[in-house]
């Protein structure tokens, strides 16, 4: 008995459906090729300060991240490097502490000042066409002391000087202020008020 008249419920397959299974299937071979094609690579990392390699700074230090990827013996000039916090299941949002270049001297590199107490980094390297992706060993910096308080500018006050009106100031756009004129005084003369003695001819309306 044929499959279909034993299986009601089977559908057969439409030459769209049929098209639209190769090109998933090619896709997935070709993917799979270029991944196996990429030359496997290797990430190294490393914390620095001004006096070397450290593993310990106390608060307020700059230290240097530093990543570089090698291609078998071939050092790359060419990719980027994520600096994240090893301690997070993946590198995103608060997590990613730095993104870099690696440049023609094939390092990537970025500077910050941790805050204080045990810090975990890695760096990953997210691969190229031609080389594969890679994540280095995980370096571990402890940072000893409280955190360092930036000083702020105090406010300044601007005062007058007494009957100057003038504001002092350092500032050479700022325009001194100078009291208005004084407008001229006006006096009002008063006169002796004449009775007017009401004529005792008719006021005439006209017609």
């Amino acid at each position: 008995m044929p499959f279909a008249a034993r299986h009601s419920n089977f559908l057969p397959l439409t030459r769209k459906t049929v098209l639209y299974l190769q090109t998933v299937l090619w896709v997935a071979l070709f993917a799979s090729s270029v991944a196996s094609a990429a030359t496997p690579t290797t990430t190294t990392f490393a914390i620095t300060s001004n006096v070397g390699t450290v593993t310990s700074v106390s608060a307020g230090t700059v230290v240097t991240l530093t990543a570089t990827v090698a291609a078998g013996s071939n050092p790359l000039t060419l990719g980027q490097i994520n600096f994240c916090d090893a301690t997070a299941p993946a590198c995103t949002d608060i997590h990613l502490v730095a993104t870099a270049q690696i440049t023609s001297a094939g390092t990537a590199i970025t500077r910050l000042v941790p805050a204080p107490g045990t810090h975990n980094y890695k760096a990953v390297f997210l691969g190229t066409t031609a080389n594969g992706s890679s994540v280095s060993d995980v370096a571990t910096l402890q940072v000893n002391g409280s955190a360092v308080t930036v000083p702020y500018p105090s406010a300044t006050t601007i005062t007058t000087e007494a009957g100057s009106g003038v504001f002092p100031s350092q500032e050479p756009s700022m325009a001194l202020f100078r009291p208005p004129p004084q407008l001229p005084q006006v006096r009002l003369h008063s006169r002796t008020p004449q009775r007017i003695t009401p004529s005792s001819q008719p006021c005439l309306l006209p017609e």
